[in-house]
């Protein structure tokens, strides 16, 4: 992806400013970002548990080398009397091994784990785009302030006229000394909220190359512009519905996993089968070079509990009140879910009439300021009604551009409860490009 930069030549320098997008935002934290990688791990994890839980019910194979001694009384076994150490020793090396013919605790376990995969997919997904939208409210944030810098560097630009043209009038003897005065200090005024919005504004850059996984930002961003959402449904769910936010997949699949669980805890009182068998080369020592045999044996164990304590009515009760749990709050994150999304579109709705209103007060200051700006040089106006001109059209765009942020951070809260946040960024791609034309 092509960043976009423009060039100037000054005092025989080139210095070259690129625009970092949104788009590029959102991509660069999918590479770069800490966090972003961190929550890939979750998967991983949860796959590794599903093999473990899963070899459990594979057949197991081990080598083992086998040494034996023991002291007996050898007559006892028909052998005329060996002397007085009468020991007696056998060795060997054998593959021996078991495979599980019937282990229900051990499946269910498996098969919560397998459910378990799916459910920490989910998890990462909400983690992630949880991430995104941090990204992208701090990046319209840095756009927010960016926005007010701008709004005082055209202040002072304006204070510096006025105070040119109450010099020229005191210069014709026709003008207040306390005009002059008032309109210096409105640019000493004008120029301490630039200072404090520009500390602002770098705090806010470090911020979004922090969240990206970058040491700073030395790229400019997006300009702040109003693009309106019109949703061409009154489905608050648009088309991909409330089933595909990932907590709510997540907390399906929890409950999944916690029927699996009870059922391996009711498991517990079953019997379990298991096929027994070995295989080795065996003599009178592990080391002996005087012969040996091919030994070998195969047998069937099944173990049957009956005295627990109750623990196993416990186990079996702890399954149930899990599965209980994880019942409820599945009701209640999509309950939760829900009431987000209808949230996100009220608020959604609410900024967007009051980016319109914004702008029509934008208009009438403006114009205002004009016809103060020619009453002034005409002599029809004083001092203070062109500084009150000047700042009630400071105020309106400070509060337009307060306005126009807080509409592009509900539209990114909208996505974010609806679906992907993805769709956000190509939506404001494609709202730009269209902008352009």
């Amino acid at each position: 992806m092509w960043k976009i930069c423009a060039a100037s030549i000054l005092f025989f320098s080139l210095k070259s400013f690129c625009v970092l997008t949104k788009a590029e935002s959102l991509e660069t934290l999918k590479t770069q970002g800490i966090r972003w990688r961190q929550t890939e791990l979750l998967t991983r994890e949860a796959e590794l548990t599903h093999k473990m839980a899963k070899a459990a019910l594979a057949p197991h194979l081990e080598i083992a080398g086998r040494e034996l001694a023991t002291k007996a009384d050898l007559t006892n076994y028909g052998f005329a009397d060996p002397g007085p150490l009468q020991i007696v020793s056998f060795g060997g090396v054998f593959a021996q091994g078991e495979v599980h013919l019937f282990n229900k605790k051990n499946f269910y376990q498996e098969e919560a784990a397998r459910t378990n995969i799916e459910l920490q997919k989910q998890t990462t997904l909400q983690y992630q785009n949880d991430l995104s939208f941090l990204m992208l409210a701090t990046y319209v944030n840095c756009q927010r302030l960016g926005e007010r810098v701008k709004v005082f560097e055209k202040n002072i630009d304006r204070d510096q006229q006025i105070v040119e043209m109450a010099q020229s009038k005191v210069a014709a003897g026709v003008g207040l000394e306390t005009d002059l005065m008032r309109a210096k200090g409105i640019v000493g005024f004008d120029n301490l909220r630039k200072i404090d919005a520009k500390g602002d504004l770098d705090k806010c850059r470090k911020d979004l190359a922090n969240t990206m996984g970058l040491p700073d930002l030395k790229d400019e961003l997006e300009p702040l512009n109003y693009k309106a959402l019109h949703l061409n449904t009154t489905d608050p769910f648009m088309k991909t519905g409330i089933d595909d936010r990932p907590d709510v997949r997540a907390s399906l699949l929890t409950v999944q996993a916690a029927k699996s669980l009870k059922q391996s805890s009711k498991a517990e009182t079953l019997p379990t089968v298991q096929l027994l068998g070995e295989i080795g080369y065996g003599g009178n020592s592990l080391t002996s070079k005087n012969g040996g045999n091919l030994l070998g044996g195969v047998g069937l164990q099944i173990k049957l509990p009956f005295l627990d304590g109750g623990y196993f009515d416990a186990k079996a009760e702890q399954g149930k009140l899990n599965l209980a749990k994880a019942e409820l709050q599945a009701t209640q994150v999509r309950v939760e879910a829900e009431g987000q999304i209808q949230a996100a579109l009220s608020k959604l709705k609410t900024t967007k009439n009051a980016a319109d209103l914004a702008e029509e007060q934008v208009q009438l200051a403006q114009e205002e300021l004009k016809i103060t700006q020619h009453r002034f040089k005409s002599g029809a106006s004083s001092g203070p009604d062109l500084a009150a001109s000047q700042n009630n059209l400071s105020n309106v765009l400070l509060n337009q551009i307060e306005v126009i942020s807080a509409n592009e951070i509900a539209k990114i809260n909208y996505y974010r409860s609806t679906s992907d946040l993805s769709f956000y960024v190509a939506q404001d791609a494609g709202a730009q490009d269209s902008g352009k034309q």
